[in-house]
């Protein structure tokens, strides 16, 4: 089965952002960094959803993919309160 691997970003030394295995792209765990690695939005959860999803979209292009083409997620908040509160404010595709 072929097999495509991405790794770039600020952590490309240590994980693969992307593995695509036949039809199948794993993506690795998404956080607010740029790609030097600095933090986007400190304090500020939206901007941070925001970045992750910004991230996501820039890999997913490396596939020819695009935010349609996920299937399902998983979010791993802090503060799961001010999430729901605020959730309907996030970026969304």
């Amino acid at each position: 089965m072929k097999k495509q691997i991405e790794r770039s970003g600020a952590f490309q030394d240590y994980i693969a952002e992307g593995v695509k295995v036949g039809n199948a792209l794993y993506i690795s765990g998404q956080i607010s960094l740029d790609e030097e690695g600095n933090l986007i939005g400190e304090n500020d959860m939206k901007a941070q959803v925001d970045r992750a999803y910004h991230n996501i979209a820039e890999l997913l292009k490396k596939f020819q993919l695009s935010m349609d083409n996920i299937v399902d997620e998983t979010w791993f908040v802090t503060d799961v309160k001010h999430t729901m509160e605020n959730i309907n404010g996030f970026f969304f595709r």
